[in-house]
């Protein structure tokens, strides 16, 4: 599925892709509505429609600053809560790690707030093991956004021919195919609380295991 040879670069999604996005979806489909409901006095229905069904740019929907300030509460508070979700994906840290033995550069790319990133650095490590990091607030812009790609480009000077990337989120894919990015995964099961997504037009991987270099 990846001829690695042909590989100098790979670049990963964080939640959903190297994390286990149960963390994200307890926080955001479950956590933060309720206390929202309970602080506005209102039911959940009505919350969930509030926070989620009107209008917002990705940008600010991946901001906690703008969550913080629309919901008057502490959404870091709330991350910190669940810290004890926060996990690998089966085998993605052997698959960081056979990489840097090969010699082959590993990018973190997501459109997580820098403040999320550190909260989940602190159980995952995550800066030791990859090369760098990039948030979609360091591009002003997010992965769904072709401005991401061209400013991300521009910084890490990677090979479109030479490079992997793999996320779990079909619309970011999209953005990155029409960027120019041959080499494309796609993750079946990002949350591990839930079955696996549908098939897609994209080749997918449920473990990394699937696409070691070696054993």
């Amino acid at each position: 599925m990846v001829h690695w040879p042909n590989i100098d670069t790979v670049i990963f999604d964080m939640d959903g892709t190297l994390l286990d996005l149960n963390y994200d979806s307890t926080l955001w489909n479950s956590l933060l509505p309720k206390r929202f409901a309970s602080a506005r006095g209102i039911s959940d229905t009505t919350a969930w429609k509030l926070l989620y069904e009107r209008p917002i740019s990705k940008f600010d929907f991946y901001s906690i600053d703008y969550w913080q300030d629309f919901t008057n509460l502490d959404i870091v508070s709330m991350h910190m809560e669940l810290i004890h979700l926060i996990r690998y994906r089966t085998n993605a840290k052997r698959l960081i790690s056979q990489l840097r033995t090969l010699g082959i550069r590993s990018v973190i790319a997501t459109n997580a707030h820098p403040k999320v990133f550190e909260i989940k650095n602190q159980v995952t490590l995550l800066d030791k093991l990859i090369d760098t990091v990039y948030c979609a607030r360091d591009f002003s812009a997010t992965k769904e956004d072709l401005k991401f790609w061209f400013r991300l480009k521009n910084t890490e000077k990677f090979d479109l021919e030479r490079t992997l990337f793999i996320d779990d989120n079909i619309e970011v894919l999209d953005t990155a195919r029409r960027f120019g990015l041959l080499n494309l995964l796609a993750i079946e099961q990002p949350d591990s609380s839930k079955p696996n997504l549908k098939k897609t037009r994209f080749k997918s991987i449920g473990n990394f295991s699937q696409i070691f270099p070696h054993d």
